[in-house]
C-alpha cells in the first residue's frame, strides 16, 4: 500500500537496499516532468473513502508473458482523432447492461483465416486522375452505377414476365442520399472470407430488439477524420489471449468511479511530444522482493497535519511558462565523468524524504496523502508492465532531481 511519509522519520538502518550495487538507470537523462504543471492539484481525490476492489483477489496478469513486449506503438506520431470532440456516450444508459454476452463460448469464425487484403497492390497507386481539371456531367445528378460494372450484361433477365412485388409501394428510400456514393468497392474481386461458414449468430435472441439507439441524432465524431490505423500491422496477430480462461476479479463489484466527474476533463497532455525516458532501460525491481511486505503502517490512525491548509501557490503564474529550454539540444557535459561524490558520506542518510510515499498515476507524479486504495490510475486499462516500471521508478526521478 502507498504511504505518505511526511512529517515522520522512519528507521532504515539495517534494512534491505533493493537498490545496491544496481545501476542507476535515469543517471544523465533530463527530467521530464521539469516546468510541467501538476494537472492533478486543486483536484478532490477521487479514490478516497473507497474499498480497494482488487483486495484479495488474485492478479490475472501474474506469470503471462506481456503481448506488447518488442511492438511498435500504433498510435506514435498520429494525431488523437477524439480531441475536441463531445463524448457521444455521456447521459447515456449502457444499452448492454443486464444482458447476456451472445458470444460467449461460440468460436471465432475468422479464427485461422488469412486477410483476404494482404499482398494486394493498390490499382490505383501511381495513375494520374483522367477526370482532373475535367467538368462533371454528372454534378447534381445520383448517379447509382458511377464506377462500377453491370453485372447483368449477357445474363437473361429472371423477372422477366412475372408480376411486379413492388408495385403500388412507396419507395422507402425516396429523399435520402446515398452513403455510399463517391466511394469504390473495397471487396470487388476478393474472396468471402465468410463463404462455407456457420452463423454464429444464428437462434440468438438479439440483445438490442425494444432498446432505443443510443447514438440517434448524435453526430458522428469520426467524420472527416483519418483512420489512425491504417498501414499499421496487428500488434495483437500471433498472440495468445493472457485472459483467456481467467475469472473476472471485478465481477459482482461495485463501480468504485461510479458518479465521480473525471479530474482530466479539460487539462491538457503535459507529456505530449516528449520521448519516453524509460524505453529500453531494465526494471531496476524485477526480481526483488518488497522490504515492506509484512510491516505494520506507522502512519495508520494519524491525521494529515495538512488538511484544510490552503495552496499558497494557487492561482500563481508558472514563471518559466513559454521560454525556451536552455539545455535543449546540449550534450551532457557530465558524462563519462568519474563521480565527484563516490566515496563520501551521504550528509542526507537518516533525514526524511519528503517526496517518499507520493505515488505516480499514468506516469504523471501527483501528491497525495494515504487513502485505502492501491489502484493509482484513473479509470483507464489495466496498466502494462512497462507502465509499471514507469510508475515505480517516477518517484526516483523526483529524488535524483533535488
Amino acid at each position: 500500500m502507498a504511504v505518505s511519509l511526511k512529517g515522520t522519520l522512519i528507521p532504515t538502518k539495517g534494512t534491505f537496499n533493493p537498490y545496491k550495487g544496481h545501476l542507476n538507470p535515469y543517471k544523465g537523462h533530463l527530467n521530464p516532468y521539469k516546468g510541467h504543471l501538476n494537472p492533478y492539484k486543486g483536484h478532490l481525490n477521487p479514490y478516497k473513502g473507497h474499498l480497494n476492489p482488487n483486495k484479495g483477489h488474485l492478479n490475472p496478469y501474474k506469470g503471462h508473458l506481456n503481448p506488447y513486449k518488442g511492438h511498435l506503438n500504433p498510435y506514435k506520431g498520429h494525431l488523437n482523432p477524439y480531441k475536441g470532440h463531445l463524448n457521444p456516450y455521456k447521459g447515456h444508459l449502457n444499452p448492454y447492461k443486464g444482458h447476456l454476452n451472445p458470444y460467449k463460448g461460440h468460436l471465432n469464425p475468422n479464427k485461422g483465416h488469412l486477410n483476404p487484403y494482404k499482398g494486394h497492390l493498390n490499382p490505383y497507386k501511381g495513375h494520374l486522375n483522367p477526370y482532373k481539371g475535367h467538368l462533371n456531367p454528372y454534378k447534381g445528378h445520383l448517379d447509382p452505377y458511377k464506377g462500377h460494372l453491370n453485372p447483368y450484361k449477357g445474363h437473361l433477365n429472371p423477372y422477366k414476365g412475372h408480376l411486379n412485388p413492388y408495385k403500388g409501394h412507396l419507395d422507402p428510400y425516396k429523399g435520402h442520399l446515398n452513403p455510399y456514393k463517391g466511394h469504390l468497392n473495397p471487396y470487388k474481386g476478393h474472396l468471402n472470407p465468410y463463404k462455407g461458414h456457420l452463423n454464429p449468430y444464428k437462434g440468438h435472441l438479439n440483445p438490442y430488439k425494444g432498446h432505443l439507439n443510443p447514438y440517434k441524432g448524435h453526430l458522428d465524431p469520426y467524420k472527416g477524420h483519418l483512420d489512425p490505423y491504417k498501414g499499421h500491422l496487428n500488434p495483437y496477430k500471433g498472440h495468445l489471449n493472457p485472459y483467456k480462461g481467467h475469472l473476472n476479479p471485478y465481477k459482482g463489484h461495485l463501480d468504485p468511479y461510479k458518479g465521480h466527474l473525471d479530474p482530466y476533463k479539460g487539462h491538457l497532455d503535459p507529456y505530449k511530444g516528449h520521448l519516453d525516458p524509460y524505453k529500453g532501460h531494465l526494471d531496476p525491481y524485477k526480481g526483488h522482493l518488497d522490504p515492506y511486505k509484512g510491516h505494520l503502517d506507522p502512519y495508520k490512525g494519524h491525521l494529515d497535519p495538512y488538511k484544510g491548509h490552503l495552496d499558497p501557490y494557487k492561482g500563481h503564474l508558472d514563471p518559466y511558462k513559454g521560454h525556451l529550454n536552455p539545455y535543449k539540444g546540449h550534450l551532457n557535459p557530465n558524462k563519462g565523468q568519474l563521480d565527484p561524490y563516490k566515496g563520501h558520506l551521504n550528509p542526507y542518510k537518516g533525514h526524511r524524504n519528503p517526496y517518499k510515499g507520493h505515488r505516480v498515476g499514468n506516469g504523471i507524479l501527483y501528491l497525495t496523502r494515504k487513502v485505502p486504495f492501491q489502484a493509482v490510475s484513473f479509470p483507464l486499462p489495466p496498466p502494462k508492465k512497462a507502465a509499471v516500471v514507469r510508475m515505480k521508478a517516477s518517484t526516483n526521478i523526483v529524488k535524483s532531481s533535488q
